[in-house]
């Protein structure tokens, strides 16, 4: 029989485990894909297409702050994300937009500031051209 302070200690050391195994960069490599597999199909309202990516991050014990208003055109997010234990883990960047058929299509993907500020580039870039 374990006592309670030898069940909280473990409790601990496992969780910790868990935010290491999350900061991983494989594991984020993973998270990316997932993202980009699963929004792949077109989605009917801005709101589903936020349900989804909340339920893949929560897949990797990874923590998105609620969003309440959704632009109905679409909009470019950048989000803090944390894993299970509060351990900041990153930025979340959504990127969606209606398209011509009706269907909300989205990107996602986690990655640091360097990341997020090369996709913002990248978005300048091409509204330029």
């Amino acid at each position: 029989m374990i006592d309670f302070k030898s069940f909280l200690t473990e409790e601990i050391t496992e969780n910790s485990a868990i935010v290491e195994s999350v900061v991983d960069s494989s594991v984020l490599s993973s998270v990316n894909d997932a993202l980009y597999k699963n929004l792949d199909a077109p989605v009917l309202t801005p709101h589903a297409g936020i349900q989804e990516i909340r339920k893949i991050l929560l897949m990797y014990g990874i923590d998105m702050p609620a969003i309440f208003e959704l632009d109905d055109e679409g909009d470019e997010l950048v989000l803090d994300v944390n894993a299970y234990g509060d351990a900041h883990l990153g930025l979340l960047y959504i990127l969606y937009s209606l398209s011509d058929e009706g269907y909300y299509e989205f990107y996602a993907e986690v990655t640091d500031e360097a990341g997020i500020e090369k996709l913002l580039a990248d978005g300048a870039d091409e509204q330029v051209e």
